[in-house]
């Protein structure tokens, strides 16, 4: 700080007093050098003054002829008060809330420990395929089964179906609206009837208009499920006999009546769509390639992805190539 500046400062606090001495005189070196750092605190010093150290006009007042640094040294002087700068309060306002919001994120409680309390139930994405056919009293998802009606309606002939990825953004929309179209009670029925549902869902809304998000969300319904379509059980033994049909044959009859109905259900809607391969472009390995890893998948992963990957691509495969004996002596409600 320039010496004239800090005589102005000390003349329009004190208009009636003057020093005897020059401020920048009286005024020890390093309490000069910390002024000079610190900009906002020369007005607040100075107006904290004693009168006794200033010198007025007149004679009565004594000389100012003793440093500041006697202050310093005197033990009836409180100390110095140093303000903290705006930009040092917001930085530790902006800690303190970081710090409280880190603490309130570690404390919540985990989505698993939510759900076996009851307190949030997994209503169709991420819902067990048995619990959730129990509750809508069907084998085959009421989602499920209205995505492949729409994706039949006006996708059939639609280039790279089920290969092209849609918008991930409406895809998790209509996953929001599919999760809350109806309340589910604690002990995981719905609440009301289907009949006083308000908002039920429509895929031929223009707001679902393009047909790849449909079957995007569609492939995510079955990667969401907490055990793959294909039960853990029956994984290794299909991708050990991933070239016997007849053993396919006996292994998909023993599987749960909603994962079995729910497959054939796929299935049959997979063989519509190679139908129409020569203007969708989707081919039985296309389709292995892209449902194998959806719904078949080891329920611990040993380190042989890319080995069980093929086994997966080449299981779908073989349902899609023999799906009437393999599906063509036990039919679904």
């Amino acid at each position: 700080m320039h010496p004239s500046i800090l005589s102005s400062i000390v003349s329009s606090i004190q208009p009636s007093y003057i020093f005897t001495q020059p401020p920048w005189q009286i005024i020890p070196p390093s309490v000069l050098s910390h002024l000079r750092r610190r900009p906002a605190l020369p007005l607040f010093i100075l107006t904290t003054i004693p009168s006794h150290l200033l010198s007025g006009p007149t004679a009565e007042r004594p000389a100012l002829t003793s440093s500041l640094s006697s202050l310093s040294s005197a033990p009836s002087a409180p100390p110095f008060a140093v303000p903290r700068s705006s930009s040092n309060l917001e930085n530790t306002e902006r800690k303190r809330v970081k710090s409280r919001l880190k603490k309130l994120i570690l404390r919540r409680p985990p989505l698993q420990a939510l759900q076996e309390k009851g307190l949030i139930k997994d209503q169709v994405f991420g819902c067990h395929l048995e619990l959730l056919c129990e509750r809508e009293k069907n084998t085959v998802p009421r989602f499920v089964r209205l995505c492949i009606e729409a994706v039949e309606r006006r996708g059939l002939n639609t280039d790279g179906i089920y290969r092209v990825s849609g918008n991930l953004a409406v895809i998790q929309k209509l996953r929001f609206l599919v999760n809350h179209e109806r309340a589910v009670t604690t002990d995981g029925r719905y609440m009301f009837p289907m009949e006083l549902v308000q908002e039920k869902l429509n895929l031929d809304d223009s707001e679902w208009e393009d047909v790849h998000v449909i079957t995007g969300a569609l492939k995510l319904f079955f990667r969401e499920l907490p055990e793959p379509l294909v039960p853990y059980g029956f994984f290794t033994d299909i991708v050990e006999t991933v070239s016997k049909w007849l053993i396919h044959t006996c292994l998909v009859l023993n599987m749960p009546p909603p994962n079995h109905n729910t497959l054939q259900c796929m299935c049959r809607h997979l063989r519509r769509v190679l139908e129409h391969s020569d203007t969708n472009r989707m081919t039985t390995q296309n389709l292995g390639i892209v449902f194998g890893p959806t719904l078949m998948r080891p329920e611990h992963d040993n380190g042989n992805m890319a080995v069980n990957m093929v086994y997966q691509n080449q299981a779908v495969e073989l349902i899609l190539t023999e799906f009437d004996h393999i599906f063509g002596t036990r039919g679904f409600s």
